[in-house]
């Protein structure tokens, strides 16, 4: 026995610790819960407290905590499982409360509030190298003149380049304090000589708005990415774009946006109501008081016909918006179902700097409907949600709440897991042969970058044009042999079946690597079957007669 034990591993035997006294420290986190649950009671702040001035259950776990430290047989570090047993609880509460550690904090706000301390790129892995896909407009790496296609190879005078690097050691260097200065060595295409690049680190915000342009010539288009504290403001910048371009209707696309804050959700909504008082959305929840959010009446701009665009990546704040707009008969919603994201969450600084996100109430549309999908059994949650990605019909969808709701002309709507669009789009048709598809695809960005290095004073003004840029036969041809050349298996065949597809994949990633993210989407939503769906029921007399009809059936 004593054999046995001296063969294990380091890991196994962290793995038996654990597994001996987490459950105690799970059943002690749940009366820290239920005490902290009390204490936030009509939403005061949680305050830290010596051990001895703690309620009996909070006390206990001190306690236990304080034996491990001072009585067991090996060394633990007590911080981390602490933060292990409260993720474990929060985990058990929903899916979305959760314990942010100390060191994952600065990182989490600031992937919500939109902004950070860096050179301001973004870019890939390739062929082990990290490669910068574009400089941000503005920030310290486009002052200096950094490329898309410029492959960094050291930061500092170390080497980063290599099979044993990744992008999130990458990101950590390229961090630090505003004012200070990084050195990054660059490859450029076509030469063989390192260039040194020496940065001065600044705040870099990020622009929720992905896109926006005139679809056509009253037609406008806009793409949020993410609701962070900036992207009212942002959104109000499009808005005053596009109606100088003679805007008068819009699409709102939010497909794939996991939402942020909901007040950067109601501003924008009060850009589609001229009237007050209107109802947006509520929250309530145990001890949270009920909150309503309503119009302001100060809409910048007089907007015609509506149409939102969401998919099953649209979450909370998008859902939100989704769910006012269809309610009070704004405008049509167009795509598939949406996550069904319907828990608000605050969070609460810890004494020692880490976080509590902790679910405190649910949010509900203007008729009443909370979209929060079940989730009681946390499979069956992450499940629904990859049905949602593969399926292609609505019917293939049991609703799991069948409350009915009325819209604000009596349309009916139902609550529970999710948006349901007016319109149902069905995903679009991927290559038979989807294996070779994935291999070949895994190139398209390397080959991208690539050509537009190559080509880069020929392409502004080409890219947006259809009728000026195409991806010809021989970019095809040369595409499939830099793809074989690297190892993928040579199949003429095989690539006859997947090549159109391709094609237009290659055709937008040199839309991005010359434009950035706009480029991108323009070049994608030419054959994109969720907005042309929703710009022709915006050319209808009634946008909604199809959908009445529908939901008649």
């Amino acid at each position: 026995m004593e054999q046995q034990q001296t063969n294990k591993t380091a890991a196994s035997q962290l793995f038996e610790r654990v597994q001996t006294w987490l459950p105690l420290l799970l059943a002690t986190c749940m009366s820290v819960g239920i005490w902290l649950g009390l204490k936030l009671q009509d939403e005061q702040l949680v305050t830290h407290q010596p051990a001895s001035e703690l309620p009996a259950e909070p006390q206990k776990m001190q306690e236990v905590l304080g034996y491990i430290n001072a009585k067991y047989v090996d060394n633990i570090n007590t911080d981390s499982v602490t933060g292990l047993a409260l993720a474990s609880l929060l985990e058990r509460l929903d899916p979305h409360s959760s314990y942010i550690p100390l060191s994952d904090v600065e990182e989490v706000h600031e992937h919500l509030e939109g902004n950070f301390v860096g050179v301001g790129i973004e870019f890939e892995l390739i062929h082990d190298t990290v490669t910068i896909i574009s400089a941000l407009q503005g920030s310290p790496a486009h002052e200096v003149g950094l490329q898309s296609g410029d492959r960094i190879v050291s930061i500092n005078d170390k080497l980063v380049a290599g099979p044993s690097r990744d992008g999130l050691t990458l990101i950590k260097q390229l961090k630090g304090k505003k004012g200070s200065k990084v050195v990054v060595g660059v490859l450029r295409r076509g030469e063989s000589d390192i260039r040194s690049f020496s940065i001065i680190r600044a705040q870099i915000v990020v622009n929720s708005i992905k896109s926006a342009y005139m679809l056509d010539a009253k037609t406008g288009y806009i793409r949020i990415a993410t609701f962070a504290t900036s992207t009212s403001k942002d959104f109000l910048d499009a808005l005053e774009k596009l109606n100088k371009q003679g805007m008068k209707d819009i699409v709102l696309d939010l497909r794939q946006n996991p939402g942020g804050f909901l007040e950067e959700a109601t501003d924008i909504l009060n850009q589609f109501f001229m009237e007050k008082n209107k109802l947006l959305v509520y929250t309530q929840g145990r001890t949270v008081r009920r909150a309503d959010y309503k119009t302001n009446g100060r809409a910048m701009y007089e907007i015609g016909k509506v149409a939102v665009l969401i998919d099953e990546g649209s979450a909370s704040a998008s859902e939100i918006i989704a769910g006012a707009i269809q309610d009070l008969d704004r405008g049509i919603v167009v795509g598939r179902r949406s996550f069904g994201k319907g828990l608000v969450q605050e969070e609460y600084s810890l004494a020692d700097g880490s976080a509590l996100r902790l679910t405190v109430a649910r949010y509900y549309t203007p008729s009443g409907r909370c979209v929060q999908r079940p989730y009681a059994n946390s499979y069956e949650y992450g499940q629904d949600y990859e049905k949602r990605v593969s399926s292609a019909n609505r019917d293939d969808f049991r609703l799991a709440d069948s409350s009915q709701f009325k819209t604000a002309s009596g349309r009916v709507v139902y609550g529970g897991g999710g948006i349901i669009p007016d319109y149902w789009v069905t995903p679009e048709s991927t290559p038979t042969d989807a294996a070779y598809y994935k291999l070949l695809g895994a190139y398209v960005s390397a080959y991208s970058l690539q050509f537009v290095a190559a080509h880069r004073m020929e392409l502004p003004k080409k890219v947006f044009d259809i009728r000026q840029f195409l991806v010809s036969d021989s970019m095809m041809k040369d595409f499939y042999e830099y793809a074989v050349r690297r190892g993928v298996a040579k199949d003429k065949k095989r690539f006859a079946t997947v090549r159109e597809y391709l094609r237009n994949d290659i055709r937008a990633r040199i839309a991005q690597d010359v434009y950035g993210d706009e480029g991108l989407i323009r070049v994608l939503n030419e054959t994109d079957p969720i907005l042309r769906k929703a710009t022709t029921m915006m050319r209808m007399r009634d946008p909604f007669a199809e959908s009445k009809l529908t939901r008649r059936r």
